[in-house]
């Protein structure tokens, strides 16, 4: 994967610099624009406790709705090492798709049918790929934000909060497998640092050992990288590295 071919994705809202001041449940935050105070809608669910650190500077999408109890959304976050992080979770999806249309990851070349968002049992999975003799691929899109510098370097790490709803998501694309379908979960690492990815076993043992045990079942495990860039938006950058954790993680 190289950066001369991959679009940058643009944000849809018009961007607005400002600071984090604090969180004050799990979708709301305050922030400071030009001096003034104001609510903006936190559309990640993790509890991003790197980024969400009063006083670090973020980028705000505008948002023009008159059902909007918030009027900014948040995007972006200084991430601790420099650079900066993705905060909005909905954004890898639209990069992954855009990317799938225009110039697929080697790993997801060939499929000329892209579905999103399809049904499996009990869950939605982000993607299913269809090639033309109808051999089907479904993937699941997870947004890490999460990284610690260790001693072969600086690693990210999912999830950031226990997920429920991420093993539930596992368990779909192992049956998917045991179907004789392609299944794969792909992370997308939105801190510029990282340069390895892992599991999370001291947030999540469950969702750790789940992703170990899936990898086992025939389920295919990428993490990739995603450059974010205040002006220009959001690409897909570059194939990480993945360390899974055993069966005791």
């Amino acid at each position: 994967m190289k950066n001369s071919v991959m679009r940058f994705l643009p944000f849809p809202q018009k961007g607005v610099p400002g600071r984090f001041l604090r969180r004050i449940n799990r979708f709301v935050a305050d922030v400071e624009i030009d001096g003034e105070r104001v609510e903006a809608h936190v559309p990640n669910s993790g509890r991003l406790t790197q980024l969400a650190v009063s006083g670090n500077p973020v980028l705000l999408g505008e948002v023009d709705s008159p059902v909007r109890k918030t009027r900014y959304d948040w995007i972006l976050a200084r991430a601790p090492g420099g650079g900066w992080a993705l905060v909005d979770s909905r954004i890898p999806g639209r990069v992954f798709s855009g990317a799938l249309a225009h110039r697929p990851p080697g790993e997801f070349a060939g499929y000329p049918s892209v579905a999103r968002e399809v049904s499996r049992g009990g869950s939605r999975l982000d993607f299913l790929l269809e090639d033309d003799a109808g051999k089907r691929c479904w993937i699941e899109m997870k947004s890490v934000t999460l990284a610690y510098a260790l001693p072969w370097g600086v690693e990210a790490r999912f999830p950031d909060a226990p997920t429920t709803r991420g093993r539930r998501h596992l368990r779909e694309l192992v049956e998917a497998r045991r179907t004789g379908d392609r299944a794969a979960v792909v992370f997308a690492v939105g801190r510029p640092d990282a340069l390895f990815f892992g599991a999370n076993p001291a947030i999540d043992q469950a969702f750790s050992r789940a992703l170990w045990e899936a990898s086992l079942a025939g389920v295919e495990i990428y993490a990739y990288g995603l450059e974010c860039h205040p002006a220009r938006g959001v690409r897909l950058a570059r194939r990480i590295p993945v360390h899974l954790n055993g069966p005791k993680g």
